[in-house]
Order: structure tokens, then sequence, then C-alpha cells
């Protein structure tokens, strides 16, 4: 492995697309979860005849079915599984493109001027981090437009 530096924002965005994808990820399967627990009690909650429960199995299942709205209506506005998807992606495309760089693979390979190499990865890195910067955008207006139509 040769031992070259690598611009400091290509290595921060690894990080910070790798954090935020991990995010992303936890908070989708959070709330799906609560969304499960909560959507399979409604039918039970609704079967029980024990008189501390039954006088309010009315408040109860509305109160749910409530929070069921919120909760699907967080995960529409926040997108966070198409969040987590795409920064997981552009993770890995980045990720892809520092090991080839590092082991002097695929276009890098015939580059032995680090110079060239370098200059090569870095416009290939920014090329990833600003087709992601695109894609974000188009994301947040289709969020926006979906906001706007609920």
């Amino acid at each position: 492995m040769s031992e070259r530096s690598i611009p400091s924002y290509v290595s921060s965005a690894i990080h910070y697309y790798d954090k935020s994808a991990k995010i992303n990820r936890a908070f989708f399967l959070l709330i799906k979860f609560c969304q499960l627990t909560i959507s399979a009690s409604l039918p039970i909650i609704s079967l029980i005849r024990y008189p501390p429960i039954a006088d309010h199995q009315n408040l109860l299942t509305g109160t749910m079915g409530a929070a069921l709205l919120v909760l699907e209506g967080v995960q529409q506005t926040c997108q966070f599984q198409p969040r987590w998807t795409k920064f997981r992606a552009t993770y890995n495309m980045l990720q892809r493109e520092l090991n080839l760089y590092e082991n002097d693979a695929g276009p890098y390979g015939s580059n032995a001027d680090t110079q060239l190499g370098r200059r090569l990865f870095t416009e290939r890195a920014d090329g990833i981090l600003a087709s992601e910067n695109s894609d974000w955008m188009a994301l947040q207006e289709k969020s926006m437009a979906q906001t706007a139509k609920a």
C-alpha cells in the first residue's frame, strides 16, 4: 500500500456520510419498530374486557392511531430511509475510490506520478460529492412537495 495523503475534505466527507447513514438508519428503524409495536397492540387493546382498560379503549385506540399517523408523517417528512440508503451509497463510492487510490489500482495504477494520481483522485472524489449534492437537492425538493400536498 502506498503512503499517500488524501485531501482532508474527502476524508471528512467519508466520515460524514458513514455517520449520517448510521444515524438515518437508526431513526428509520426506530420509527418502524414503534409503528409495528403500536399496530400490533391495537387489535389486542380492542379485545381487552378488563374494566380499567375497557373504560378507556376509545381513548387508547384513538391515541395509538394518532401516534401511528404522526410517526408516518415524521418518516415521510424527514425521509430517513432514502437518506440512509443515499448516504450509504455515497460513502461506499468514496471508500471504493479511496481504496483504489491507496492501492494504485484502477485508474490510479498507471499513474506513477503521485501528483497526477492525487489530482485524478481529487477530481473523481469531487465528482462523487457533486453528484450527491445535486441528488440531495432533488430529494429535498421532493420531500417539500410531498409535505405541501399533505
